[in-house]
């Protein structure tokens, strides 16, 4: 509900519009209305009065009478900017969002000292994809907070500005907005309910499920706080607790959408994958082609490992909504997932021709996949020199080792090529499915390392696990290759946390400094064996044998034709027969290992029948 100026109330109502004015912004609308009637019984015309009694309608859901009266109000008084605003909320409550628009910028004209409504605008532009009219808003509202001293406004334009920054695909510089907006005002669920996703995405589960639970105390009654804290605690495999909680949100509201796709994903991560889809089934049933529906169960299919059904309804669902970006990118990962890479990207025999200055690696893009995509900067330049690379500085030591590559953490020109956008570019070649090594290893570093490990006995195997109880963890992956030489530790993340249980496993991530100190332990190893993240990128990238094991919804990077990687010639991929379970690709990695010699490469060559 928009706020309304009170401070032009006639003298002998302004105790009772402002009281009423209260008691509505507190949803005491019975009370609220006495109050207007005593006013308008003894002058009719009472702007405030008036204005109060359609913001009252409004809030109530009556439209027709509520923007009756606002655009008689707004003939009347076109200089007010609260009764113009209130005027933009009828025609958005109505599904005019063109005329809503023009009424918030027209009250922002009349009033632009007024923060709220600023911020109101703001939130819009961004909505309505116009970042640079929306960071001049949140900039406007941050001065305006800091001029009156008013905390609430300045919390208001963080969040702003963490939503601004994700759009630009900024997430560290998004997180610490929304912790100063936070710092402000702690209980708000919105930017808890934000911030936990956002620790979703950076893969920090545990730090994004206190977030959602933080959300859901905030705002207890509200189902979706309730059903993203049922998503959270499934990233760290409290799969009961997910479950009861979902189920709490259906007896309640037994078609809610939302809790359904929650169930659902519960009964997949559960091994109850049938029961899981067919529940979800209901819901696009009852949606008759909505392309949510449709994309959430191609989302769902994919989870259960069935690429080729969730491939169908992603597309589908752009066949109904061909402008949907989550859609287009989730049938690209799903078409590459299944080696159909001509469908994503253009496959030729030579370079296209580029020129590119400089390249740029989004914010946030996965080390693993800069990995991949730095094959595609291979002969850039005609002249042999390296492409400037722009990174964040934390990719600095990984990047400074890719062959033809340039690492920079400077800004980069506003020429500069995305990096994920040379495999659109360029197109794909068979040079770049079956490339030669172009990850390069710091020779004293390698020298270092060799003379540590010297004393080890052979073969050498590296283990890359995570620290997810729904990921790979150590136990498992050294149970399946006991006795199979020395087991090195590759972690050097929050996974370590692991190794007190398996002594026998010699931990080389205590001493890794960054992406050039594990470069050159995979240059020793025999084998790297393990989930697929940064360490099984770079050995794929170095020519190290592999053996990947992959989660059932099949990540693109490791798409691979009868256990072969397609990007990796080196690595051997081992996926998930059912999600949430390691059972079958543990058991085939053990089987793999049973024919290990002197050199693990014999790993990566089919099992004999």
């Amino acid at each position: 509900m928009r706020t309304i100026d009170l401070t032009g109330a006639a003298a002998p109502f302004a105790a009772h519009v402002a009281a009423a004015g209260q008691l509505m912004s507190a949803g005491r609308f019975d009370e609220a209305d006495i109050l207007v009637a005593e006013v308008l019984a003894a002058a009719p015309e009472q702007v405030d009065a008036l204005l109060l009694r359609a913001t009252g309608a409004l809030a109530r859901g009556a439209l027709a009478p509520a923007f009756d009266l606002l655009a008689a109000l707004a003939a009347r008084y076109p200089g007010r900017a609260d009764v113009i605003a209130n005027l933009g909320a009828a025609h958005a409550a109505l599904g005019r969002p063109e005329e809503a628009f023009v009424c918030l910028e027209q009250a922002v004209l009349l009033a632009p000292d007024d923060g709220l409504r600023r911020a109101e605008l703001a939130a819009l532009l961004l909505a309505r994809d116009a970042p640079e009219r929306a960071r001049a808003e949140i900039l406007a509202v941050q001065h305006l907070a800091q001029a009156a001293d008013d905390a609430a406004l300045a919390a208001e334009g963080w969040s702003l500005a963490a939503r601004l920054m994700l759009r630009g695909d900024r997430p560290a510089m998004a997180e610490a907005a929304l912790r100063r907006a936070l710092v402000l005002r702690p209980a708000h669920a919105p930017d808890l309910a934000l911030l936990a996703d956002l620790l979703a995405t950076l893969e920090r589960p545990h730090e994004a499920l206190a977030a959602a639970e933080a959300a859901y105390l905030a705002a207890p009654a509200d189902p979706a706080r309730a059903i993203a804290r049922a998503g959270r605690l499934m990233d760290v495999g409290r799969l009961a607790e997910a479950e009861a909680a979902t189920r709490r949100v259906l007896a309640l509201s037994p078609h809610d959408a939302l809790a359904t796709d929650a169930l659902a994903r519960v009964l997949i991560l559960k091994g109850e994958g049938a029961a899981g889809i067919a529940a979800f089934a209901q819901v696009v049933r009852r949606a008759e082609g909505d392309p949510g529906a449709l994309l959430a169960m191609a989302r769902l299919l994919r989870l259960s490992g069935d690429l080729e059904k969730a491939l169908a309804f992603a597309d589908q669902a752009l066949q109904r909504a061909p402008d949907e970006l989550a859609a287009i990118q989730l049938q690209a990962h799903l078409r590459l997932a299944l080696g159909r890479i001509g469908q994503v990207w253009s496959v030729r025999a030579d370079p296209s021709p580029l020129t590119v200055a400089a390249l740029v690696i989004p914010e946030g893009l996965p080390a693993g996949e800069v990995v991949l995509l730095a094959r595609f900067a291979i002969g850039l330049r005609r002249d042999g020199a390296r492409v400037p690379c722009h990174c964040e500085a934390a990719l600095l030591p990984l990047v400074q080792g890719m062959v033809g590559l340039a690492a920079t953490d400077a800004p980069a020109p506003l020429d500069a090529v995305a990096l994920p956008t040379l495999p659109g570019l360029l197109g794909v070649g068979p040079q770049d499915l079956a490339c030669a090594p172009y990850l390069a290893v710091d020779a004293a570093r390698r020298a270092r390392w060799g003379a540590a490990m010297a004393h080890l006995p052979k073969p050498w195997i590296g283990l890359a696990y995570e620290a997810g109880p729904l990921g790979l963890t150590l136990g498992p992956l050294v149970a399946a290759l006991a006795g199979r030489g020395t087991l090195i530790s590759l972690a050097f993340d929050a996974a370590r946390g692991q190794l007190p249980s398996c002594p026998q496993v010699v931990d080389a991530g205590a001493d890794v400094a960054d992406a050039r100190d594990l470069a050159a332990i995979l240059s020793h190893l025999d084998l790297v064996a393990g989930s697929a993240g940064l360490a099984l990128h770079m050995a794929g990238a170095m020519g190290v044998p592999a053996v990947a094991l992959v989660a059932a919804a099949q990540p693109w990077a490791f798409a691979h034709r009868e256990g072969a990687a397609l990007w990796y010639p080196g690595v051997r991929v081992l996926p998930q027969t059912r999600a949430g379970a390691w059972d079958a690709p543990l058991q085939a990695l053990t089987a793999l290992a049973e024919r290990l010699g002197p050199h693990a490469v014999a790993l990566t060559e089919d099992p004999a029948p």
